[in-house]
């Protein structure tokens, strides 16, 4: 078989349905055999699309999306989508093509060195300079996307690889499987970590993203560790999240624009699962936190324990082993859950949600985006719900109560605009599922053409576009640092998204309060293809609006 037989029926074997795609230079002879294999193409209209439905497929099961694009400037474009998989740790698969003898140097069509290019955002970026060690490079790419933190791989593939002939047979499903979770932790850290617990007056859990791909049973051992030393956690905003159902010891997220209740600073003992240290969290410097705070890490990559700062008990082991471990011995030392402390960071928690809370739904006649969120909070449980946008976002999170793993943002990137190929990638994923993305305009506007993509392939989902008129959280941020004469180049005109929708093909909405969006949402669900419900909204985010 040649190389373009050999990719296609390894992806086939390895358990890839489809690949998103958009034509061009180094393809032509992979299509084909893409087709033959029965992997399904999603074609789209911007190869940034093409990455961002790989990316929100990598994010939702744990499994490798596949995102096949051509050489020179349509690579660029697919790694604008590449990054969110860095940030967010999706093990995606960018394939791109490439004129034959690329890599020589003498100047062949779009030469470049897409490589190096893919590498700072990339764990694993090459190129296949012939067919005999194409079978290689493709497990290598493979099982690197899915070992210890997941993340995206790239692989360019020129035309003469396609067309060689590859001596070897496919790859098998198990590629990867030599890659298992770390085992339990040590006797001397789990000493360490008790220990510290049990001296401790305020500890706070930070559970962070990685926990989603550790699987359930790793979660619901977190959770179960938290619920029985009355611990309190918080999630880092646009992280994957856990929590499947209301709790007392979730206290929201950290990190919002929108400000977060007077936690982390009073703490003495920060216990990090899964999470990064970054801005969210304040660094875990001064003042953001005591001098004397303690911190205990826990991830099954060393990379990624030994990021940002140097913990007091580093653990690199399986979380769900852990956690159970570190249970089970502090309840045989007659470690004493920390209730009086969950009751008062409860309390401000509670305080600082009620804000926000307080804010009517509606302004003047329109929605706000307090309101809308209410309006739609009934379809976020039993849905896939993706969250796009600044300020209407900002909203989400302020009023979450859970952070379960049906919701999808756009991860901590903080992009805008991957929302709508984001929902095409997630009904992609789950195809028996009801699709809900919940958009601001302006973050909409980024891929409107990809509406052809989710109609031409039969891929429904519903969209609530929240429309202020502006990039909302941009005005917020430049009214708050320098006044209403440095509002500059962040109005949008207003565009019916409804008609938009209707011109594409698609089904258009246009709802101006909480009952007709409700209604909307219900008769889009059901109306068999993509739907757009417009929604007028009052400007304004949690920080401006609330008292």
């Amino acid at each position: 078989m040649n190389g373009a037989e050999f990719i296609a029926k390894s992806l086939k074997n390895f358990g890839v349905e489809f690949v998103s795609t958009l034509c061009g230079n180094g393809l032509h002879l992979l299509y084909p055999e893409l087709v033959k294999a029965g992997i399904r193409l999603i074609d789209v209209r911007h190869e940034q699309a093409a990455a961002y439905i790989a990316d929100t497929y990598a994010r939702s099961t744990g499994k490798v999306g596949v995102c096949v694009v051509s050489s020179g400037v349509a690579h660029s474009m697919a790694l604008s989508g590449l990054v969110n998989s860095h940030f967010d740790r999706a093990p995606v698969l960018l394939i791109t093509g490439a004129s034959s003898g690329y890599g020589c140097g003498m100047g062949v069509f779009q030469e470049f060195d897409q490589v190096k290019l893919a590498s700072p955002v990339c764990k694993y970026s090459e190129a296949v300079a012939s067919a005999e060690e194409l079978a290689f490079k493709l497990k290598q790419a493979l099982s690197l996307a899915l070992a210890g933190t997941p993340g995206p791989v790239h692989l360019t593939v020129p035309e003469n690889v396609l067309r060689d002939e590859v001596g070897c047979t496919v790859l098998k499903p198990s590629v990867s499987e030599g890659f298992s979770h770390l085992g339990q932790i040590g006797d001397r850290a789990l000493g360490e970590v008790v220990e510290l617990l049990d001296r401790s007056s305020r500890p706070l859990l930070i559970i962070g993203g990685n926990l989603f791909y550790c699987g359930r049973e790793a979660a619901e051992e977190v959770l179960m560790f938290s619920k029985t030393f009355s611990v309190p956690f918080m999630v880092p905003i646009w992280d994957r999240g856990v929590v499947e159902e209301p709790s007392e010891n979730f206290l929201g997220v950290i990190g919002a624009a929108s400000g977060a209740p007077r936690i982390l600073d009073d703490v003495d003992l920060v216990i990090l699962v899964g999470a990064r240290v970054d801005y969210r969290i304040g660094f875990l410097k001064p003042p953001y936190v005591r001098e004397d705070v303690r911190v205990v890490r826990v991830d099954v990559d060393a990379q990624q324990l030994f990021q940002g700062i140097e913990s007091d008990v580093p653990v690199l082991a399986d979380p769900n082993a852990t956690f159970r471990r570190i249970r089970n011995e502090a309840l045989r030392r007659g470690v004493q859950p920390k209730r009086d402390w969950l009751s008062e960071a409860r309390e401000r928690y509670l305080a600082f949600r009620r804000r926000f809370e307080n804010v009517p739904d509606e302004v003047e006649g329109k929605l706000t985006g307090k309101g809308l969120v209410e309006a739609i909070k009934p379809f976020t449980k039993d849905t896939l719900f993706l969250v796009d946008g600044g300020n209407i976002g900002q909203w989400v999170h302020v009023l979450a109560n859970v952070y379960p793993r049906s919701w999808i943002t756009c991860g901590a990137s903080g992009v805008v605009g991957w929302g709508l190929p984001g929902a095409v990638g997630a009904k992609l994923a789950y195809p028996e599922k009801d699709v809900l993305l919940l958009s601001g305009d302006g973050a909409f506007g980024f891929t409107l053409g990809e509406l052809y993509t989710a109609i031409k392939h039969d891929v429904n989902f519903v969209s609530v576009v929240a429309v202020d008129e502006a990039w909302g959280i941009v005005v917020s941020s430049q009214k708050r640092l320098v006044g209403e004469d440095g509002v500059i180049a962040s109005h949008l005109p207003n565009i019916r998204y409804d008609r938009v929708a209707e011109a594409f093909g698609a089904k258009g909405f246009f709802a101006e309060d909480a009952t007709s969006v409700r209604e909307a949402i219900m008769e889009g669900f059901e109306c068999g293809k993509p739907a757009v419900i417009h929604v007028p909204i009052a400007w304004g985010g949690p920080r401006d609006l609330a008292k």
